[in-house]
């Protein structure tokens, strides 16, 4: 739990998305995970959590952007892994999303 004096802090941002996306209220959730990203841009939870808003909304560009920012920071994030190929494949990119697969499973 967070309270009002946490504002400053990536966490409560990122509770807040999570309550937002929770609740269906999807442009909310980005604001609040973009909030989150833009007090610690090395949060990966944010990215990805930001990659699967976008996705729930059919913005799968937007998707793969902020999944490959969370692999960047943390190239072992293998759920950021699966949902970028994912993305792809929403896309109709197969051969990327076949390349996310491979390298998931090894």
């Amino acid at each position: 739990m967070v309270n009002n004096e946490d504002r400053n802090s990536a966490e409560y941002w990122l509770i807040v998305g999570v309550d937002y996306s929770a609740a269906g209220l999807h442009a909310e959730a980005i604001e609040a995970y973009q909030q989150a990203i833009k007090i610690n841009p090395y949060y990966t939870i944010a990215y990805h959590n930001l990659g699967i808003t976008y996705g729930n909304l059919g913005r799968h560009s937007e998707s793969i952007d902020a999944f490959k920012e969370a692999i960047k920071i943390d190239p072992c994030f293998a759920e950021a892994h699966g949902n970028l190929g994912v993305a792809y494949e929403k896309l109709g990119k197969l051969s990327e999303a076949a390349e996310k697969a491979k390298g998931v499973r090894s």
